[in-house]
């Protein structure tokens, strides 16, 4: 890759940024942000060329003559701009944290193709290119959507993936959304929920290590997560059906006399056995 354009410069783009700068000093790097951005002596110091979001309709072409386009937006802003960066041989990819929504969104567009949807399994507590590092995908999984797509897309992304050290893992934007649902959207909902929990009932002056781990992602920010919510919906609330049922059949078990503890600790012991596998 010579030249590469990545719209969004937070957390993930500011990453993908940094660390292709780390691989490649002489590559060209193109950011796409709001203007304020761009002046920023961190930004200078990584990019090779700032455009403000607002100027794209006139830079389209510049964008567009890359390698490679990486779209780091929150969903519904993938969703709503995607369109404005496809064109046949283009090889575009987003970070978005769903895949349905926006594949959808390309379907109808000739140059579908040469779109490759696409996730990083990474992050930190604290967002923004400050916090941006160039070993943030390393040993991470990074989702990758092929079906229908262009091989020589397909290959232009997964050496990117490589490049950044994170571990390929295929799957359909369909089986992409079930299984976020489950690793990422719920754990968010659990965390902030355990959390607020803990405070209610003035807990949190126990909590220990187990509670600080579980609750780390607590809080995520309503600016990224209505996107996600909007756009999975579905998988996250046959998730939460489930484990709602879960825990009542749990409830239930504790809260006979005496209390049926063997199907709690089943619970454990099937857990440990699936971690062993």
């Amino acid at each position: 890759m010579n030249r590469v354009a990545i719209v969004g410069l937070g957390l993930i783009g500011g990453s993908i940024a940094k660390a292709l700068r780390a691989h490649f000093p002489e590559l060209f790097l193109l950011a796409v942000d709001r203007g304020d951005v761009g002046g920023r002596s961190d930004v200078k110091s990584v990019v090779s060329e700032f455009v403000s979001i607002d100027a794209v309709p006139s830079r389209r072409d510049a964008i567009l003559g890359c390698d490679l386009v990486v779209l780091c937006q929150p969903v519904g802003t993938i969703v709503d701009t995607v369109g404005s960066y496809l064109s046949p041989g283009t090889i575009v990819t987003d970070t978005g944290s769903t895949k349905r929504a926006i594949a959808e969104r390309v379907e109808p567009d000739p140059a579908r193709a040469w779109f490759v949807p696409g996730h990083p399994m990474a992050g930190r507590a604290q967002g923004g290119f400050e916090n941006a590092v160039a070993d943030l995908f390393v040993g991470r999984p990074w989702i990758v959507c092929p079906e229908g797509r262009n091989p020589d897309a397909v290959g232009r992304v997964e050496a990117l993936i490589e490049l950044v050290g994170a571990k390929r893992v295929v799957m359909s934007t369909a089986e992409h959304d079930a299984a976020v649902a489950i690793t990422s959207h719920v754990p968010q909902l659990f965390a902030s929920f355990l959390h607020r929990a803990g405070s209610d009932r003035n807990a949190l002056a126990a909590a220990g290590p187990a509670f600080t781990e579980m609750t780390r992602t607590a809080g995520g920010a309503e600016a990224i997560w209505r996107d996600i919510f909007e756009t999975n919906a579905d998988q996250v609330g046959f998730a939460l059906r489930d484990l709602a049922l879960a825990f009542a059949s749990l409830s239930d078990a504790l809260l006979t006399h005496p209390p049926r503890t063997e199907a709690v600790l089943e619970v454990l012991r099937q857990a440990r056995a699936s971690k062993q596998r």
